[in-house]
């Protein structure tokens, strides 16, 4: 009996702790749920009793979907942050190679087109191993090292002319 009680106890703190935790989501669920007991409002039906079993239904709706996105949220909070940070990520690394590019485009566009062509040279000798999707990470990565390393060079080769 304790162990159910317990778990009671940890539900409602799920269901209603979503309105500490994340005050705006807590807010469009409650939206929500009065627009569905409006929306459940049929004309034909009056009276206290169909109202009392809507007005029960909603709450019992509520009580399983608040602890359901008490659990979500955070992780989708962790999936947002870590898109944030890959597209922050990825946005240095075109300024950096827009960069290079405005300083030398032949070095870009030569080393851009050597690692496409060495994409589909290994993409044609060894078609399944490993996936596609990685192939072309390593590629972007090579192109970004590549990119890293011709740079300075470049620059020391153009000073001396």
């Amino acid at each position: 009996m304790h162990v159910f009680f317990s778990f009671l106890e940890a539900w409602a703190d799920r269901a209603f702790g979503l309105f500490s935790s994340y005050p705006l989501s807590a807010a469009c669920l409650v939206a929500l749920l009065i627009w569905a007991f409006i929306a459940l409002d049929v004309p034909g039906r009056k009276g206290l009793g169909v109202r009392t079993l809507r007005l029960q239904f909603l709450f019992i709706v509520f009580l399983i979907i608040a602890p359901i996105l008490s659990v979500l949220l955070p992780i989708l909070g962790d999936i947002w942050a870590a898109i944030s940070e890959t597209v922050g990520a990825v946005g240095s690394a075109g300024v950096f190679v827009f960069r290079v590019y405005q300083a030398h485009p032949l070095l870009v566009l030569v080393l851009l087109a050597t690692t496409v062509l060495g994409f589909f040279i290994w993409h044609f000798k060894k078609p399944r191993r490993p996936s596609r999707p990685i192939k072309v990470l390593t590629c972007i990565a090579l192109f970004l090292a590549s990119v890293a390393v011709a740079a300075p060079v470049a620059d020391l080769v153009a000073r001396l002319n």
